[in-house]
Order: structure tokens, then sequence, then C-alpha cells
């Protein structure tokens, strides 16, 4: 059994060494059409006289792909529709347009960068979303809020929260004007 295995092996070995070299080109012959012709060991090919070989120029870059919608939808657009959380710091940021002044910032976009003090009232150096920095005082407005006091450590805002399931009408928010982020660094 073994010995019929190897004997089928080597004889298909010989066939195929016996095949390529009837199939390759004798010296003088022409090569078969599509076959390419391999140089002679020891012979190097150099270019003719006066021919330079130029380096090939890159292929262009495909075309950038452009989706043309027609009269279909948007594929990638969320056909859900938006969930309602009970979460009150969730709400959106101040919207882009004309700030001007305190009145029109929301409690979530503003920072404290500065404490100042006034005799025996405090004032708050608050920067806004739009990189404009407002002085606040106690009892001044904001969107979604009023001012209740200022301390040299920040700032204490009362949040109204426009939540239908919150149990809760306002909450208090303390703005520091040296937050745990910034103390770490």
């Amino acid at each position: 059994m073994r010995t019929s295995f190897l004997t089928a092996v080597v004889t298909a070995t010989l066939a195929a060494a016996a095949s390529a070299q009837t199939s390759a080109p004798q010296a003088g012959q022409a090569p078969a059409r599509g076959a390419t012709q391999a140089p002679v060991q020891g012979t190097t090919q150099a270019p003719a006289r006066g021919a330079t070989q130029a380096p090939t120029p890159p292929a262009p870059p495909p075309p950038a792909y452009t989706y043309r919608a027609g009269s279909r939808p948007d594929p990638f657009r969320n056909l859900l529709p938006p969930l309602r959380t009970a979460d009150p710091t969730a709400v959106e940021r101040t919207p882009q347009g004309p700030i001007e002044g305190p009145k029109d910032i929301r409690v979530s976009d503003i920072t404290v960068k500065g404490v100042l003090q006034s005799g025996s009232t405090y004032l708050a150096m608050v920067l806004g979303p739009n990189g404009k920095t407002y002085v606040v005082r106690q009892g001044d407005s904001l969107r979604d809020g009023t001012i209740r006091s200022i301390t040299p450590q920040g700032l204490v805002v009362i949040q109204n929260i426009n939540d239908p399931l919150s149990t809760q009408s306002q909450r208090e928010v303390r703005k520091l004007l040296r937050s745990f982020s910034e103390e770490a660094k």
C-alpha cells in the first residue's frame, strides 16, 4: 500500500518535470504566444543607447465618492423619536446666536473665572459659551436660573427645572471658582 502511494507521487513528479522541459522553448525558437521570455543566466539587458528609463508617474487617486440622494431618504437618519429623560442635567446647550448678556446664557454653560469684592458685596466674573466674560451680581437672572449668592469660592445658582417628570421645580447649583479637575493639574 505504502509503495504504491510512493510510486504514484514519484511518477507525478517526473511527469510534471518532463512537461516543464518540453514547454520551454529551444534556442533559436520564438516563445509561444502570451509567454514571457526569461533572460539567460549570466547576461544582463542594458537599455538602448541614448534611451533613459523615466520613472512611471504614480496612478491618479480614484475620484471621491459622493452620495446622490435624488428622491430617496437619508439612509443614516435616525428613525426613532428622541427619548425623554428625567435627568435634569440633560438640558440642551445655549443656542448659537446673539448673546446680549448673562440673561441669555444657561447655568450649565457658564464657567466662573473670578470673584471680586466691592466693599462688603461680591461680584463674579463668568465666561459664556461665546468666549466673552460677564460680571454678575447676586440676584442677576440667567436663562434658566437666578444667582442666589456669591462667595469667595464661587457662586450659588437656583436653576429652574423644566421637566414634567421631575417632582422638583428648582435645584441649587454650585459653580466653583476652582473645580476639582483644575486642582488635579
